[in-house]
């Protein structure tokens, strides 16, 4: 869980916009005078540039409707911070586990879903998600292999049945992330890795040369549906660490995304997009 500072003397930590982001910029400029003073990576340094990332993110996360305060304009790490907040927020909301028998409305044929009236937290006697065929499919697409040794390797979901393992992608000596088979079969679609531009300076911080250490990747949608903006973004960002969907196209499945601070997947690479497990859908 993150925790937010709060200076020594403080009664109340601010939680007002203009506090939070005058809070940032304040710790923001303390950082870029330990700069000056060439004390980059000293425990003053990380103090400060932390501050400034948690007082931006938690502004954005407190305020996501609100427009960015200029206090944290023209400084790309604490738009980033404001931005994360922002993508937080929305993405806690989309996600609010609806009521038990809620009605929603979809219209999505290709994922099972003709257009109608569909209840939250019923049990389903209709196909609503991949077969067993395709999830051993999207197994064999996204090079993922079985883990063999019971119990020493689990899921994100903590399940240690059934466990597949992805080989990392520079050293098979190590894995990548492990999925298990019942996360697999909510697997909405697959997408394949295009184009990666390497980040240009990756050994370079990048609150200091902006962008110098990212990575970035065009993907396309090869398997099952296509899923929408929102959902896309959100999937992949629990895929990828710190990735973020900069630019998709809903009816070509196509797409383009950053890992801030890190690298992307090698070309080609076929990674499946797993959908959050909190609701069955039935007509």
């Amino acid at each position: 869980m993150t925790t937010y500072p709060v200076r020594t003397g403080d009664s109340v930590a601010p939680e007002s916009l203009f506090s939070l982001a005058l809070e940032a910029r304040v710790e923001a400029a303390l950082m870029w005078l330990l700069v000056t003073a060439r004390e980059v990576g000293t425990e003053a340094f990380d103090t400060h540039r932390g501050n400034a990332w948690s007082f931006a993110e938690r502004a954005g996360y407190l305020y996501s409707d609100e427009p960015m305060p200029n206090l944290l304009q023209d400084y790309q790490e604490l738009e980033e911070a404001w931005e994360y907040g922002v993508a937080r927020c929305e993405r806690e909301r989309r996600f609010e586990k609806p009521a038990s028998g809620s009605p929603v409305t979809l219209n999505d044929p290709e994922a099972g879903f003709p257009a109608g009236t569909y209840y939250i937290g019923r049990n389903s006697s209709g196909d609503s998600g991949p077969t067993a065929e395709q999830v051993d499919e999207y197994v064999q697409l996204a090079g993922l292999i079985p883990y063999r040794r019971a119990g020493r390797c689990s899921c994100k979901c903590g399940s240690t049945e059934d466990v597949f393992v992805r080989p990392s992608y520079r050293d098979p000596k190590y894995f990548e992330y492990a999925l298990c088979r019942a996360c697999l079969s909510r697997t909405v679609c697959c997408i394949t890795i295009g184009n990666v531009d390497a980040a240009p300076a990756p050994d370079m911080p990048s609150h200091l040369f902006p962008g110098c250490g990212s990575d970035g990747a065009e993907f396309t949608v090869t398997n099952g549906h296509k899923p929408s903006r929102d959902d896309v973004s959100d999937m992949l960002y629990e895929a990828i660490v710190d990735a973020v969907v900069v630019e998709y196209d809903e009816t070509t499945g196509k797409g383009y995304f950053r890992v801030i601070d890190g690298e992307a997947p090698p070309v080609g690479t076929v990674i499946p997009l797993i959908a959050q497990a909190e609701t069955d859908f039935i007509s």
